[in-house]
């Protein structure tokens, strides 16, 4: 099981990792600080490099262990030393969504007891779902 840097440092944006699998396009590190899709806000994003090479990070996924997907099948094995490198504009973007959407769903707590039932964060957007009797309309209005 990697090490989730992320859960101690989410300002981390570089790390040193060792491969511990690859499975095609998917890489394997025993440390990451790639945040994967989890809970509806969507992963991390950026590089992996190594002496034999650069890839792009498209998706993070938890599957038992964190695969990394590639852009392309990496030229790594078992026990070889990679650097990682965070989209940085991207996890500062997702990060101040998801604590705006925080912020909101304490608000429609304490003002209208709706919790939240569902929603995603996306760099580009952040949507919630409410429990809400009323129309959204209607409550955003009167707050």
């Amino acid at each position: 099981m990697a090490e989730l840097i992320y859960q101690a440092d989410c300002y981390i944006t570089d790390f040193e990792a060792r491969v511990t699998r690859v499975e095609g396009n998917k890489l394997f590190l025993d440390r990451t600080a790639f945040h994967p899709t989890s809970g509806g806000v969507a992963n991390d994003t950026g590089f992996i490099e190594s002496s034999s090479g650069r890839w792009n990070v498209i998706d993070v996924i938890e599957e038992g262990d964190v695969a990394h997907l590639l852009d392309s099948k990496p030229d790594l094995s078992v026990g070889d030393i990679v650097r990682g490198h965070i989209d940085w504009d991207r996890r500062y973007r997702l990060m101040r969504l998801h604590t705006a959407d925080h912020i909101l769903s304490a608000i429609l707590y304490e003002e209208r007891g709706a919790l939240v039932t569902g929603g995603h964060i996306d760099p580009e957007y952040a949507k919630s779902d409410f429990n809400l009797e009323r129309g959204e309309r209607e409550v955003f209005e009167e707050a």
